[in-house]
């Protein structure tokens, strides 16, 4: 995967380092006999890079929190759909008084609160980072709404990709529940979806950078390139 620009995106690097590590499995099962070793490591490898998925997921949405909540030099430069999440769970709180906890400065501190609360609501249970799930925790985060609208590429729409995305989840959730009767997975159909999840994650990084770039006027991280898509 080529890099833009010469500021490395920590989520982009982790991805490529664990997908690195899911690759090994399918080495390995390529060098077993036994078709019993192969399915485990080839259905284990299925399990593993979903969780590369989710955890890409998950440390792009810290970094452009974080990034959004350390940049901002004014409340007026945070999207509406954050203030009204802030300002939302404010007024849940028992004291009214909260409310001018937003004067002067202090927003930032109660921005970078609700974050800290936003993040582990979805970070923590995102067990299914699906398209639906991931639109609402990145509009919560830093108000980019329909990031899952971008995932499209030559020969492929967005919804296409969500159905995609849907079906391999699915598999993964059958391995995992040791319901998977209907199908073998193959080094081929594996291979596949890492190609896949490689052009989501190219996607959703370089939407969110330049969401980030409108917002603050400074760019987080690089842009990347993978097969023509970016």
């Amino acid at each position: 995967m080529a890099r833009a620009r010469l500021t490395k995106a920590p989520h982009m690097e982790a991805l490529n380092q664990n997908i690195k590590d899911v690759r090994r499995l399918l080495t390995i099962a390529s060098t077993r006999n036994s078709h019993t070793d192969k399915r485990i490591l080839r259905n284990g490898s299925m399990v593993l890079f979903t969780a590369c998925w989710e955890a890409f997921i998950e440390d792009l949405a810290d970094a452009g929190f974080k990034f959004l909540s350390k940049h901002a030099k004014a409340s007026s430069k945070l999207p509406n759909s954050v203030k009204r999440h802030v300002v939302k769970k404010l007024n849940l709180g028992k004291d009214p008084l909260e409310l001018w906890l937003l004067a002067d400065t202090g927003w930032k501190k109660i921005l970078k609160k609700h974050g800290k609360a936003i993040i582990e609501n979805w970070i923590g249970p995102l067990n299914t980072p699906n398209s639906k799930r991931i639109d609402e925790m990145f509009e919560c985060l830093i108000g980019l709404k329909n990031l899952s609208n971008q995932w499209q590429w030559r020969g492929m729409s967005s919804q296409g990709a969500k159905k995609k995305l849907d079906a391999y989840l699915s598999v993964r959730g059958q391995i995992a529940h040791r319901n998977l009767t209907n199908r073998t997975i193959t080094t081929n159909y594996v291979h596949d979806y890492t190609e896949f999840i490689y052009r989501l994650a190219v996607r959703s990084n370089n939407t969110v950078r330049k969401h980030l770039l409108g917002l603050i006027k400074k760019s987080p991280w690089d842009s990347y390139v993978f097969k023509q898509t970016r």
